[in-house]
């Protein structure tokens, strides 16, 4: 396995910067986008041909790359993409992408009118967001569509049950608004024995019967997450908001037949030194390790800056050459040290994967983030803007793969 293989990363005249290169990135992120449509597909066959997707692309599509994940899920059919901000909604559009796209965030008073300038809809949240929005859609001089957000249990952006009815009406009785969408958000969907998400949808079918009393109906009524979308088949709707699933992960660890899901990233580095070290060396910042036996010490130009973590000091593991390698030391900054002496013929050059396959052997986001004590969503978005990522699309070949630093 080598860089230059099909991951080779072509610029062409549509990607940012228009730029050809060489392989010079010293980690990269191999994103599959044929998994990715696999993954597509296998979440619309679950939720049946009346249900849209929303894709979630926050945080940078998962730090898997926004703009090359949204050309794909709207080549796909996507009904919706999901962003966190105006930012990332403004990002997409600057790259051509023209599927709907649909703040979950909190979007500030002074971003209401540039979304309404590049259609992009607003989630309202809080009572207050009615007048504001309006006084926006005025000055636009447009009739705004809006998703209205049910706080049932997320405690986190949403209005209240109770404030529900009122901040309905409000909308319905706008002249400058539109409600096209009602949603809320499960909080413990991947855990569906403890009941919790039971009593959320119960109080979101309430406020659903309030939509029915004053005779709305708007097109898209959405609550399931990605677990939500597994666990909770009467919470379908007329859409599922899908985000880690996309990107092949299951955070829940049961989809298994149900959902057979791809991972899409591979994260991998090189070696770029080696060294023969005795018994007893010690190894990097405050030699908290030392060489348990006479053994060489590979150095991967890959640290913390890049998104691999201090916690993984002394606990993760690396595939090379088909087998695993643990970490030693300290992992600093720019350099992460491994214990290679049991790998026969290990080389400069190397390509030594961090999160992927290898042969037989594989290493999961999910399994770093159990080292850390953490979620696989923290894995992907933590990687830094040095790991360049690399993608393989539609109809690529070896030596054929669009890429973005």
């Amino acid at each position: 396995m080598t860089p230059s293989g099909k991951w080779f990363p072509r610029f062409t005249s549509d990607d940012e910067g228009a730029r050809l290169t060489a392989v010079t990135n010293r980690v990269w992120a191999e994103v599959d986008l044929e998994r990715l449509r696999g993954n597509i597909a296998a979440i619309r066959a679950h939720v049946g041909p009346g249900t849209g997707l929303l894709a979630v692309l926050k945080a940078n599509a998962y730090g898997h790359g926004a703009v090359a994940v949204a050309r794909e899920v709207e080549a796909a059919g996507a009904r919706y993409i999901g962003v966190g901000d105006l930012g990332e909604a403004l990002e997409l559009r600057a790259a051509g992408i023209q599927t709907p796209l649909l703040i979950l965030g909190a979007t500030l008073p002074a971003h209401m009118r540039p979304a309404l300038a590049a259609s992009v809809t607003v989630s309202i949240h809080a009572p207050a967001m009615v007048r504001e929005m309006e006084a926006a859609a005025a000055a636009e001089g447009v009739t705004a569509p809006v998703h209205l957000k049910v706080d049932t249990g997320m405690t986190r952006l949403g209005v209240t049950v109770e404030e529900f009815p009122a901040v309905l009406r409000a909308i319905l009785n706008s002249n400058r608004l539109r409600l096209e969408g009602v949603y809320t958000h499960l909080s413990s969907a991947p855990t569906p024995e403890d009941g919790y998400s039971d009593g959320q949808l119960a109080r979101f079918v309430e406020c659903l019967a309030r939509l029915r009393e004053v005779g709305a109906r708007p097109p898209l009524i959405h609550c399931a997450n990605s677990a939500g979308t597994l666990f909770h088949p009467e919470a379908h709707f007329d859409m599922v908001r899908c985000g880690i699933f996309l990107f092949g992960v299951d955070p829940t660890g049961r989809a298994g037949a149900q959902l057979r899901l791809s991972p899409v990233m591979s994260v991998r580095t090189q070696i770029i030194y080696l060294k023969g070290v005795a018994a007893g060396t010690p190894i990097g910042y405050g030699r908290t390790q030392a060489a348990p036996r006479d053994t060489v010490i590979a150095t991967l130009p890959v640290g913390y800056n890049d998104g691999y973590r201090v916690g993984l000091s002394r606990r993760a593991e690396v595939l090379l050459r088909g087998r695993r390698a643990p970490v030693m030391g300290r992992v600093c900054m720019d350099y992460t040290m491994v214990d290679v002496g049991h790998v026969p013929g290990a080389a400069v050059g190397d390509v030594v994967t961090l999160i992927g396959r290898d042969g037989q052997e594989e290493i999961t986001a999910a399994e770093l983030a159990g080292i850390l004590g953490t979620v696989p969503y923290e894995v992907f978005c933590g990687l830094g803007r040095r790991v360049a990522r690399l993608y393989q699309h539609a109809g690529a070949g070896a030596g054929q793969a669009r890429g973005a630093a």
